[in-house]
C-alpha cells in the first residue's frame, strides 16, 4: 500500500515538473546566456528541500475568475474573488486558513495622546513606549526609527527600544524601508545624488562602494548598479550586476546605459528589469526565460516561493510559473 502511494505522488511530481518542458527548452535555447565566463558559488545557500508536488492545470482552473493570489507559504496560497478570499493548496484544491502560530514580534503603534509611535506585543501592552515619529518593522532585531529630535534623519533600535545605531543616515524617499538582510542593510550615502551604501550593524559602512539604488542581500548577493563620484558633485553610472558581502562586483549583468534594475535571488532565480523587458536568470547570469511587460505585471511579487511564482497577466489575471516556466497559462 505503501508502495502504491509513494508511486502516485511520484507521478504527480513529475507531471507537474515536466508539462510544458518542450516550451522551456525553447526558452532557454534562445538568448539564453547574459555574460560569459561568470559564475557565483552556491557555498552560502542552505540546503534547498525537496519541492512537493504541484498540479498546474488545476491550480489554473480554480484561479478562473479570480482577482488577485499570493505566493505560496507553507504549502498554501491567498486568492482573493470579489470580497471573498480564500486558499488554495498546490494540487488545486480549496483548503483551510492556515493556523496562526504564536509570534513574539512586535507591532507598531500609534499613540494618540503623544502623537507618536511606539511598539506593543501580541497582548497589545507597550513594549517600546512612543516615542518615535516614524519607524518600519523589526528585520534581523532591528528597526529603523526617526525620532522628534532627529530632523528626519534614521536610526535604528532593538528590540528594548535602545537606539544601537544614531539617526544619522538619510532616505532617498520618504518612509522608505530600510532594512537589515543578511547582516547588512542599504542607506544614503551621497544625499545630494541619492546614491546608497551599505553598513553593517554597528552603523559602519561594510565596504566603500555607491551604487545608484539599494537592493537587499538575499542568498548572499545584492543587485546593484555602479556609480563613480566625481569632482563636480555629479555620479557617473558604471556596471549594473550582482555584489558579494565584500562588495566585489561577482556577477556582471551590464555595461551599457541600459541600466537594468537586479532583483532579489530566490530559490536560486532572480529577475532583471530593463526598459520594456524582464528576464530571469540564474546564479552563472544564464537567461532562463522572458516575460513581456506589456502581457505581465512584473513587480516585486514575481519572485519564487517553494518551487512556483506568482504572476499576473494584464489580460488574463493570476496564475503561477514553475522553474521550468511552463505556467497556469497554458490551460
Amino acid at each position: 500500500m505503501n508502495g502504491l502511494l509513494i508511486s502516485a505522488l511520484a507521478t504527480l511530481w513529475l507531471t507537474g515538473c515536466n508539462n510544458g518542458s518542450q516550451a522551456a527548452q525553447k526558452n532557454t535555447d534562445s538568448d539564453s546566456t547574459v555574460v560569459e565566463n561568470t559564475a557565483v558559488s552556491d557555498s552560502q545557500d542552505e540546503a534547498t528541500p525537496a519541492e512537493e508536488p504541484y498540479d498546474l492545470e488545476a491550480i489554473a482552473k480554480v484561479l478562473k475568475g479570480c482577482d488577485y493570489a499570493f505566493n505560496f507559504e507553507n504549502g498554501v496560497a491567498q486568492v482573493k474573488k470579489g470580497d471573498e478570499y480564500f486558499f488554495i493548496d498546490k494540487m488545486g484544491r480549496i483548503t483551510e486558513r492556515p493556523e496562526r502560530t504564536e509570534s513574539n514580534e512586535l507591532e507598531v503603534k500609534y499613540d494618540e495622546a503623544t502623537g507618536l509611535k511606539g511598539f506593543v506585543n501580541q497582548s497589545g501592552e507597550w513594549v517600546i513606549r512612543p516615542q518615535f515619529e516614524y519607524c518600519g518593522t523589526f528585520s534581523e532585531g532591528l528597526c529603523w526609527v526617526t525620532t522628534p529630535e532627529s530632523n528626519g534623519g534614521i536610526g535604528f533600535i532593538d528590540t528594548t527600544g535602545k537606539m544601537v545605531i544614531p539617526c544619522e543616515f538619510e532616505w532617498a524617499v520618504e518612509h522608505q524601508p530600510c532594512d537589515f538582510h543578511e547582516g547588512l542593510c542599504p542607506v544614503i550615502v551621497l544625499p545630494e545624488n541619492e546614491c546608497f551604501g551599505y553598513i553593517d550593524k554597528t552603523g559602519k559602512r561594510a565596504f566603500p562602494g555607491i551604487y545608484s539604488y539599494e537592493a537587499d542581500f538575499s542568498e548572499g548577493l545584492a543587485g546593484v548598479r555602479e556609480v563613480e563620484e566625481l569632482g563636480d558633485g555629479f555620479v557617473k553610472s558604471k556596471r549594473s550586476g550582482y555584489i558579494d558581502k565584500t562588495g566585489e562586483m561577482v556577477l556582471v549583468i551590464d555595461e551599457t546605459d541600459q541600466a537594468p534594475h537586479c532583483g532579489e535571488f530566490h530559490e536560486g532565480i532572480a529577475k532583471v528589469r530593463a526598459y520594456n523587458k524582464a528576464w530571469f536568470i540564474d546564479k552563472t547570469g544564464k537567461k532562463l526565460f522572458e516575460l513581456d511587460p506589456e502581457e505581465y505585471y512584473t513587480g516585486d511579487t514575481s519572485q519564487f516561493s517553494e518551487g512556483l511564482m506568482y504572476i499576473c497577466s494584464k489580460n488574463r489575471g493570476p496564475g503561477f510559473f514553475d522553474k521550468n516556466f511552463h505556467s497556469t497559462f497554458e490551460y
